[in-house]
């Protein structure tokens, strides 16, 4: 059997209903255990913190000197999580990775609980030893309310390239979604309207615009559905995708290209 991985990357603009999509493609038993093992990390259990951890992780504390560099990070980490409950829990993201004959099952949950103090970033990858849930990985991090305030979107005291980008980015699906209209309004055949609109909504070529930070990147092999698109992870900056509407433009001109080709033909 091959390896076979699921991934869920989720959009929290739903709010409530992202998160229950991803908690039912969780299990109970993989949800319950890592709400026990923060709660271990928040207090510093040590005792039940190792106990938690699988044979391949337990391995590497095998000398003292990892020994004391782990009692050491748990102790950084139960100062990281501020005490009393978290006001919010937001699941971000999810991953499922199933076993083979060779490879033991491995999920890794990410998360972020929001308090006064600001916010803590949790990483947790499982694994099952003898039907059991282990760790194999964590990970703990600390994100400043400053940091989540400027991921937010928001139009005041941006540059005008945030404008024109976002301008930009408003107009391509509106220009591509005119030529598909114009296209299944034409006298074509179904089959040629299907391959042309097909053509008209992808666009070539990807644009990566960062609304915090203004950082532009760029993908040449890429193709984006109606040509412009965005993503917001949560408390990660907005990011922008434009593509060039070729197909768009295309149809919209063909023709200009019929009588150019007409004229060529005359001369």
């Amino acid at each position: 059997m091959k390896r076979f991985a699921i991934i869920f990357f989720v959009l929290l603009i739903g709010g409530c209903n992202s998160q229950k999509l991803v908690e039912s493609f969780l299990r109970a038993d993989e949800i319950a255990f890592a709400d026990n093992f923060y709660d271990a990390l928040s207090v510093g259990d040590i005792e039940l913190i190792r106990s938690q951890l699988s044979q391949e992780l337990l391995r590497k504390l095998g000398t003292s000197e990892a020994e004391g560099n782990f009692m050491a990070i748990v102790g950084q980490i139960a100062e990281i999580i501020p005490d009393g409950e978290p006001l919010d829990v937001q699941l971000a993201f999810a991953f499922r990775e199933l076993g083979t004959e060779d490879v033991s099952p491995h999920v890794q949950i990410q998360r972020f609980y929001q308090y006064e103090e600001g916010w803590v970033m949790y990483i947790l990858a499982l694994t099952r030893e003898d039907e059991r849930l282990k760790v194999q990985e964590f990970f703990v991090s600390p994100i400043s309310n400053d940091e989540v305030e400027r991921n937010e979107f928001s139009l005041s005291g941006k540059s005008f390239l945030h404008y024109a980008v976002l301008l930009v980015a408003v107009a391509v699906p509106v220009f591509v979604l005119y030529a598909l209209i114009s296209c299944l309004r034409s006298s074509l055949s179904w089959r040629r309207k299907t391959l042309w609109g097909v053509f008209i909504v992808l666009g070539l070529m990807q644009f990566t615009f960062n609304w915090t930070t203004g950082e532009i990147g760029f993908k040449p092999l890429s193709f984006q559905l109606f040509g412009a698109g965005f993503f917001k992870a949560p408390l990660s900056p907005v990011l922008l995708y434009i593509s060039i509407p070729v197909g768009a433009w295309f149809w919209l001109n063909r023709g200009n290209f019929s009588r150019r080709g007409e004229e060529s033909q005359g001369d």
